[in-house]
């Protein structure tokens, strides 16, 4: 692969993880406004003589929340079929494409979110590179390619993808092709620079950057578990105010309505905090 098809490749998976986040939330947001907005018409209804504009707007935006719904559902099926989290470009690239990666890394110039991306998908095509080096060959250029492929993925080891310095892993690669380029591989100063210190300013401030802007992934998490709050919410209410006064099980209604909304719920805060630490905590 050329660093064009390496850019491509990325940036690609960039481009339709955002696309596909977007249109979760966004659809999402749509299907639950439109079923709250038309029960809590339903239930308020009155003979007010506006009631036929009501009707006509109720029954536009049930028309909103079911194109909505499919639409969403189409969402939730290309995103099923997505990579989202585990995209990898190993099956593409040759071991000797290394240096264009390195190339590509080195010129790379995005806002935080797809540097991000960019380097998780990296770091997973490293770490798979890397698991096929016993099948490779070892002539003399050929271990220096092999050393290589160790060197890039020792970079990422022990290391939190968000907190990551993006200049320093850019001069680590520049020096890395340099060497690579020259067929003299020095371990030892490459793992000085691994172990160097790197304007501490700069990292606290992508710290803080990291936790401002989140990953799509957690967009979505959040978003869906909002929505399944505020159907709760919807719910309960709904509950009491049609609640029959002689029902001796108004308590086992309840549960019944919004049981299974709070254990999805329960579920995905465990998704939040499981994805939180997986990508900011080290």
């Amino acid at each position: 692969m050329t660093k064009k098809d390496i850019k491509s490749k990325i940036r690609g998976y960039y481009l339709w993880k955002w696309r596909i986040a977007w249109g979760l939330i966004i659809f999402l947001a749509l299907t639950v406004i439109s079923v709250i907005i038309v029960s809590l018409m339903s239930l308020f209804s009155t003979g007010d003589p506006l009631v036929f504009n009501t009707i006509k707007l109720s029954s536009l935006l049930s028309g909103v929340g079911v194109v909505s719904y499919i639409i969403l559902l189409g969402f939730v099926f290309v995103a099923a079929l997505f990579p989202i989290g585990k995209y990898s470009i190993d099956d593409k690239i040759q071991k000797g494409d290394i240096t264009e990666l390195l190339s590509y890394i080195i010129e790379l110039k995005c806002d935080y979110n797809e540097q991000y991306d960019s380097l998780m998908v990296i770091s997973r095509t490293t770490k798979a590179m890397v698991s096929k080096i016993i099948g490779w060959a070892r002539d003399d250029y050929e271990g220096s390619l092999n050393t290589a492929w160790n060197m890039l993925n020792r970079y990422f080891r022990d290391r939190v993808i968000s907190k990551i310095n993006f200049e320093h892993f850019q001069y680590y690669c520049k020096e890395l092709l340099s060497q690579l380029n020259e067929d003299k591989i020095s371990i030892n100063s490459l793992n000085e620079i691994l172990e160097g210190k790197w304007d501490d300013t700069s990292n606290k401030a992508q710290d803080k950057r990291a936790r401002r802007i989140l990953p799509a992934e957690f967009w979505i998490y959040i978003i869906c578990t909002a929505a399944l709050l505020l159907l709760i919410v919807f719910k309960v209410a709904s509950h009491f105010i049609k609640i029959d006064p002689s029902s001796q099980n108004i308590v086992m209604q309840l549960i019944w309505d919004v049981g299974s909304d709070i254990i999805a719920v329960v579920f995905a805060m465990f998704s939040i905090k499981t994805c939180w630490i997986s990508t900011f905590e080290k």
